[in-house]
């Protein structure tokens, strides 16, 4: 009874002792379902985000098309920027980033490329603290798809990375030098101690090498290693299912602790002055905890519990609390978040509420494109939201999507953002969400259902999900194969391109309208083709994906490319 006032009032004495933050709370509004897999602070008030979405827009990207993501926020609610990866494909996720001696940024990206029969890509690219590219280069690999890739700076400035069980050893500019594979399986946590040894937590224990990559010690074979600190002193902090370690650098075990049975695995550790924040996952009511433990390992009493809405995927310290960053799940879709902490465990009230009233369209038409049930759809969409919280809402984000009944494949969407509406409480407005231009396979005699989300207002995260779905079913004129369909047969070669493209309509008989857009759906190009044949130069765009659409009269055809 005494150790335990002893610890509650050490740990009362540092909470007053700590000044305040500006409490904020940031949803990152690119995309429908969206997850955030690491937050790290990058100046006293600006933190760095990354993850992947979704990227349902205008254009008609496949509906099982992921992005990556890298978002800097500050903390008074604002998105600085958020950029897509200099290269980056389909199935792709930002899994790591690290600050570098110099003040920049590098990031890796891993991508599958699931046309190409299970090769991968893994992407570096270095970045100033506006976003700006600095260098970018990628490595081919045969991918198993695994997202535990981890950055570290080497203290000549050179750069590695890990995949699976391997490590990839880079210079300062990203080439590839040498690398090494662990034979203690795959690698969940890595980082580098201070007397400049490398320290990898595998599946089977513990890895340490020189910086050149040689053995030196192994331990803890049979346990499976993550969530790995290093302290200064060198002391190992690091997690095991529900169990929590100290041990020494010769891996010798100096405390160990099982938090509470109603907990079965640990996520996250974060230091914490002396003591640590513990992030764990209560299998119960399905929610991700909190646990503060002092510098003896002494558990107190959870003192913060999450929202089962929430997944949590990173902690850190601030400057005068902790940050936590993850994901919000909202109906079928999810958006990611960040938001922070003082140390006294509080944080700012949520009041902002915005909920969507009603859907329509102008008209939904369907044109066959001369294969069995597929369709080209074009509408134009628009949204009527409410707000139902006590505070003006500024901005405000909502996703739309449809589907038709009874189909098990992900809808196509898009997702829309409005800014300055000045939307007062309980009033209402109408919004354009945007148009929709597609081909889907789709039944004749079945209808559309027409849903919408809201999210995110004032990019803080909603504080009542229960009015943010809104569905409707909306009946679909179609119409037959059109004779004089020109882009029946529209031909687009080489791709994917260095540096140009030709384009080829054997049947042109009037000028068409072309679009050119990047992953986003920002316009980068457009004009108007009159010759059969014609070729457009990619040459001044960055490598990556665009979308070239295709325009006449009420037809409509939307292009991949890949620019190399």
């Amino acid at each position: 009874m005494k150790i335990f006032l002893l610890c509650l009032i050490n740990l009362i004495l540092f909470l007053k002792s700590t000044a305040q933050p500006n409490y904020f709370s940031v949803a990152n509004q690119q995309g429908f379902y969206s997850i955030t897999n690491k937050v790290i602070q990058a100046t006293s008030e600006k933190y760095l985000t990354i993850g992947n979405y979704y990227n349902f827009n205008s254009v008609g990207i496949g509906p099982f098309a992921t992005y990556p993501h890298i978002g800097c926020i500050d903390d008074n609610n604002n998105i600085v920027w958020n950029i897509s990866p200099a290269f980056s494909y389909e199935h792709s996720d930002v899994s790591d980033i690290i600050k570098t001696a110099d003040g920049k940024f590098v990031y890796i990206d891993h991508s599958e490329l699931c046309d190409v029969g299970g090769v991968g890509i893994i992407m570096m690219e270095k970045i100033d603290s506006m976003g700006n590219n600095i260098w970018s280069k990628s490595y081919q690999y045969i991918s198993f798809y695994n997202s535990n890739q981890h950055l570290i700076e080497l203290p000549n400035g050179d750069l590695l990375f890990t995949l699976d069980n391997k490590v990839i050893f880079t210079n300062n500019f990203g080439d590839s030098l040498t690398s090494l594979t662990l034979s203690a399986g795959e690698i969940n946590s890595a980082s580098i101690t201070p007397d400049n040894y490398l320290l990898f937590g595998c599946d089977s224990g513990f890895v340490k090498t020189d910086l050149a990559g040689i053995t030196v010690l192994t331990g803890f074979q049979n346990i499976n290693i993550k969530n790995l600190i290093v302290k200064t002193d060198n002391q190992y902090i690091f997690s095991s299912s529900d169990i929590f370690y100290r041990t020494d650098s010769l891996f010798s075990t100096l405390d160990s602790i099982q938090l509470s049975n109603w907990y079965d695995n640990i996520t996250a550790i974060c230091p914490f002055g002396n003591n640590f924040l513990v992030m764990a996952h209560s299998p119960g009511p399905g929610t991700y905890d909190i646990v503060f433990l002092d510098g003896n390992f002494f558990q107190i009493p959870t003192v913060w519990i999450n929202s089962p809405d929430w997944i949590i995927n990173s902690i850190i310290p601030s400057d005068s609390g902790f940050v936590i960053a993850g994901d919000e799940k909202t109906y079928e879709g999810q958006h990611c978040f960040v938001k922070s902490y003082g140390s006294n465990f509080q944080t700012s009230a949520e009041k902002f509420d915005a909920g969507v009233v009603d859907v329509k369209v102008d008209s939904m038409i369907a044109h066959s494109i001369g294969i069995q049930n597929i369709y080209n759809i074009t509408f134009n969409a628009y949204a009527t939201i409410k707000n139902f919280g006590p505070d003006t809402i500024h901005d405000f984000a909502a996703n739309i999507y449809i589907y038709q009944f009874f189909t098990i494949c992900i809808p196509y969407a898009i997702t829309k953002s409005v800014h300055n509406i000045n939307l007062a409480p309980q009033d209402t407005m109408s919004i354009y969400m945007g148009t929709f231009s597609y081909q889907f396979p789709l039944t004749p005699t079945q209808p559309y259902n027409l849903c919408l989300f809201s999210s995110s207002p004032n990019n803080h995260i909603d504080s009542n999900h229960s009015n943010d779905k809104f569905c409707k079913a909306i009946p679909v004129t179609y119409v037959g194969i059109e004779e004089n369909n020109m882009l029946n047969d529209l031909q687009i070669s080489p791709n994917p391109t260095l540096s140009s493209i030709r384009i080829n309509i054997p049947e042109l008989k009037s000028p068409v309208n072309i679009s050119l857009s990047d992953i986003s759906g920002k316009e980068i190009n457009k004009g108007i083709i009159d010759k059969t044949i014609s070729d457009l130069s990619l040459i001044n765009l960055t490598p990556g994906m665009y979308f070239l659409k295709f325009n006449f009269a009420n037809q409509s055809v939307v292009k991949k490319i890949i620019k190399l």
